[in-house]
């Protein structure tokens, strides 16, 4: 797994794993807990984006957690520093990130943005997208576009 790391130290690979698997230990939080632990809202031209950030082992856990939908929508609704809001689990064994979007307008901002296809609330992505530079820069890109496009 960190084979640059190979060269000057001997770690073997269940430690790396034990490492990740403390990293995403996430069963003593609720839900709720869990969605507002790494949020953080973007203003991204005219719209407020709020993006919850997740890093995973097993991205299914997450995902499968059952009250997860109703609890993004809750943070969605509740939150006044953003219009859109959604939810990306990365799976830091497989490279994925998977999305989370409960709302219909946030679902189309993210596929028309990034090309996300989304099945039902769930999008998922081959590679891992982070917020800092795939999520927001492809927003950004988006509205400017949009934008001038609104202009023209």
């Amino acid at each position: 797994m960190l084979e640059w790391l190979r060269p000057v130290a001997s770690i073997p690979d269940s430690f790396v794993r034990e490492m990740f698997n403390a990293l995403s230990d996430t069963s003593e939080l609720t839900t709720a807990e869990l969605l507002v632990r790494d949020y953080k809202a973007f203003r991204i031209g005219r719209i407020m984006v709020g993006i919850t950030q997740i890093e995973a082992t097993e991205p299914g856990v997450l995902i499968n957690r059952a009250d997860l939908s109703e609890r993004l929508c809750e943070l969605a609704d509740a939150r006044d520093d953003a219009e859109h809001v959604f939810l990306s689990v990365i799976g830091l064994l497989d490279h994925t990130t998977t999305v989370v979007a409960v709302h219909p307008a946030t679902r189309e901002l993210l596929t028309r943005s990034l090309g996300l296809e989304f099945d039902g609330d769930i999008a998922r992505a081959p590679r891992i997208l982070l917020r800092k530079t795939d999520f927001v820069p492809g927003l950004i890109a988006f509205t400017a576009k949009d934008n001038r496009n609104d202009g023209a």
